[in-house]
């Protein structure tokens, strides 16, 4: 008994077609808004002050007021330094009753000596301005 094989290929039936994609889409808006940016700068303008009263008034350039103050006070100063004087001769003076010998030509003498006068050297001036600085 012969042995017989009969093979046949099979087939599915699976038909394919190729993919296709069709995407319409309408084309995006965008809007943008944007304040402009303002910029505001609060300054103050620097200020420089320079003092200069105090070394002014040491070199002698003086105010009318601070020059009328100061002699003021320096003849004040004379007139009291005068009435010292008149008030010692006359004490001096009152002092003969006690037997105190030639008070009028001890007197006289002290007022014939030329007074001794004192000078200095100095730079001049001796302060600095003062100086201040306001604002940024």
């Amino acid at each position: 008994m012969p042995l017989s094989i009969n093979t046949i290929k099979g087939q599915i039936g699976i038909k394919t077609t190729n993919a296709y994609l069709d995407i319409r889409q309408p084309k995006g808006e965008q809007s943008i808004r944007q304040i402009k940016p303002q910029m505001i700068v609060d300054r103050e303008l620097p200020k420089v002050l320079i003092d200069q009263s105090q070394p002014f008034s040491e070199a002698g350039r003086k105010s009318w007021a601070e020059f009328a103050t100061e002699y003021a006070q320096l003849g004040r100063q004379q007139a009291l330094e005068g009435i010292a004087r008149i008030v010692d001769d006359g004490n001096r003076m009152a002092q003969i009753q006690r037997k105190m010998p030639d008070a009028i030509p001890e007197i006289a003498f002290k007022n014939s000596m030329p007074k001794q006068h004192e000078f200095n050297f100095a730079l001049m001036p001796t302060s600095r301005p003062k100086i201040e600085v306001t604002g940024h």
